[in-house]
């Protein structure tokens, strides 16, 4: 089961990070990274609520990996 307030943590901490990585892939388009980062989130969300991603035993640095692959 998904830890809400845990995954809001982890996109507060990520956020930047995420954001900094879709902008390089998206040739720097702010538009075209807000859409990967959201689509990364959202699957990340899924994951978790599906069981693929077990977020509530996953360390900091490891679930900021998985987004990032994402």
């Amino acid at each position: 089961c998904i830890n809400r307030a845990r995954f809001a943590r982890l996109v507060a901490a990520t956020q930047d990070d995420l954001f900094r990585t879709a902008r390089r892939l998206c040739g720097n388009n702010y538009d075209q990274a807000q859409d990967v980062m959201q689509e990364t989130l959202v699957r990340a969300y899924a994951a978790c609520v599906n069981g693929h991603w077990d977020l509530a035993n996953s360390s900091f640095l490891a679930a900021r990996s998985y987004l990032l692959r994402t």
